[in-house]
């Protein structure tokens, strides 16, 4: 089936907006469409994968620089999925040291707090003396 699609349909089988539709083309992520003779874009069925494509990668954490360069390396005839492995690792170094990040932080809230349940609760000072008491190396 070769038929094309108004943005209106692209943007409702997609889930989207057709200022959405219309900013990815902006972006490049998609070709410019065929118009008609009103002009009202209208997309063929490849445009519609396409879309489908980029907001599959957005989904997973691909950036829109990122998307444009794995579209654009396919666009030359090239094969990017080793790209895209190696942005994937990136993604995944990125987020274990988030995690890593975020696993200090608890551990130091957690510190504190236990260390606020301990004391006995005493009358604000300017705000709160639990805050107001942490030193500098809880921080």
């Amino acid at each position: 089936m070769n038929k094309k699609s108004l943005v209106g349909n692209v943007a409702k089988q997609l889930g989207v907006s057709s200022q959405t539709i219309h900013w990815y083309e902006a972006q490049g992520l998609i070709s410019p469409p065929d118009r008609t003779e009103s002009g009202y874009r209208i997309y063929p069925p490849s445009a519609i994968e396409q879309l489908r494509f980029v907001r599959k990668a957005l989904g997973i954490g691909f950036s829109v620089d990122e998307i444009k360069s794995i579209i654009d390396a396919r666009r030359q005839g090239n094969q990017p999925c080793d790209m895209v492995l190696s942005l994937l690792q990136k993604k995944i170094d990125d987020v274990n040291s988030q995690i890593e990040s975020l696993t200090d932080i608890r551990s130091d809230l957690q510190q504190i707090q236990k260390k606020w349940l301990s004391h006995e609760k005493r009358n604000a000072a300017l705000i709160c003396p639990l805050i107001e008491g942490i030193d500098g190396s809880e921080v």
